[in-house]
């Protein structure tokens, strides 16, 4: 016999039942969305805001069933990669701040698996939709632009300062609004859940210029595209017509370096050969990070003030205040912090992010989980080339990558139970 009752905050529990420590998703998407403004606008609104994500997302765990649910759900590289992130510490050559950071993001990981176990990926993905879209509205409405020094043109920095930023929350956006559309009924439904969220996407990722979100942006939505088309065929014929589109892609991409189409790509944006500075930067990195190739410095060992090297580059790049700067490089800046075992657990994550999904739909179909999951690993992977999105300490990046996982096993467990038509029981 199942016994119902309701907790503080939304949440619906009910004895002997597998989602009694489930959030209501009125509740859940609430949560969601404020969670999305604390990483967005943490830096502004000051330690009050990450207080008060702690408060939403910590409290959680008492609940029966919920750390049951984190740690049969949470991969074995993830718990690696921050177990190594915390090791690092001991040899850092600022362990202090080192063992600062290293806390503040295994406890920001910690949030975001408590997230995914007690909030449904409905309510998360409408979280991530009304999230974005106040924070976009205020980089709208509050925000400003700035001259690019690289490309002299003026391009949409909002509240943060930085366009890349206003880039990752417009794509995020755009994201997150697709796949609701791909697993909504009705097309006025998706209408009415999707074409306003584009628009402002669309609009904020013009606006910014970010040459990295645009192109990351347009590759995740054609392999959403090209998969949601491969769904339509029988089982049979999925794999192999999934391995023929992969040796397609690769050949188009050879033959893209051999005839120097990246040239032509990088001038249509604006951009230099060198990456608007990137390549001095990965250059650099690469070689300090040989001074400790296999376990590297330790966690946020390298950006502090008064490391030399670090110095140079703030320097070197303008950058007055001394802080927040990164080597624009996912895999570069894991070999500085982390060294070589930090490079291969990262790529771990990220290729465990997205061939499990890839694999989930060509044999369930189009999934909420398995979209949600090839859409936003694709993303990542392709913004690895020039960002840092899922090491930085309360960021909207993490947040979003480490409830992935939890999310597509929980989605091929109750396979077949929502594909492409509907969310279906439990979304």
């Amino acid at each position: 016999m199942l016994i119902a009752r309701r907790a503080p905050g939304g949440l619906k529990l009910q004895r002997n039942s597998p989602l009694a420590h489930q959030i209501a998703d009125r509740y859940g998407i609430l949560y969601v969305a404020a969670s999305t403004n604390i990483m967005a606008y943490g830096g502004l609104l000051g330690p009050a805001s990450i207080l008060v994500f702690y408060a939403i997302w910590l409290p959680r765990l008492r609940y029966n069933g919920v750390l049951c649910h984190i740690l049969c759900r949470t991969s074995r590289i993830t718990l690696l990669f921050i177990l190594w992130a915390c090791v690092s510490v001991s040899w850092s050559p600022y362990v202090a701040t080192s063992l600062y950071s290293v806390l503040e993001y295994s406890s920001l990981v910690l949030c975001t698996l408590i997230m995914s176990s007690v909030i449904s990926t409905r309510a998360f993905l409408h979280g991530i939709i009304v999230g974005s879209t106040v924070v976009l509205l205020a980089s709208l409405t509050l925000g400003r632009y700035a001259i690019d020094p690289f490309s002299n043109s003026s391009s949409l920095v909002g509240l943060f300062g930085s366009k890349n930023v206003v880039g990752l929350f417009a794509e995020l956006l755009v994201l997150a609004s697709v796949v609701v559309m791909l697993v909504s009924r009705g097309f006025v439904g998706r209408l009415l859940l999707c074409a306003g969220p584009v628009l402002l996407g669309m609009l904020c990722l013009l606006q910014s210029k970010s040459a990295t979100s645009s192109i990351s942006l347009l590759i995740a939505l054609i392999v959403l595209a090209v998969m949601g088309a491969i769904t339509r065929f029988p089982k049979g014929v999925r794999l192999p017509l999934f391995v023929l589109v992969v040796i397609w892609a690769v050949v188009l991409v050879g033959m893209g370096y051999m005839l120097d189409l990246q040239g032509d790509v990088l001038r249509f944006f604006g951009k230099s050969s060198t990456l608007t500075g990137r390549t001095y930067l990965w250059q650099a990195g690469l070689v300090d990070g040989m001074d400790a190739p296999i376990v590297g410095r330790g966690y946020a060992a390298f950006w502090i003030q008064g490391n030399i090297p670090a110095e140079h580059l703030w320097y070197k790049f303008g950058i007055a205040s001394r802080s927040g700067f990164h080597f624009h490089n996912l895999l570069v800046q894991s070999f500085v912090d982390l060294g070589i075992i930090g490079v291969l657990l990262i790529v771990a994550l990220l290729v465990c992010s997205l061939i499990p999904g890839l694999l989930l739909t060509l044999r369930s179909g189009m999934q909420t989980e398995a979209a949600m999951s090839v859409a936003f690993s694709t993303m990542f992977i392709v913004r690895a080339y020039a960002e840092v999105d899922i090491l930085g300490t309360y960021s909207i990046g993490p947040m979003i990558f480490f409830s992935l996982a939890p999310r597509l096993q929980g989605g091929s467990q109750r396979r077949g139970g929502h594909n492409v038509r509907g969310y279906g029981q439990g979304a």
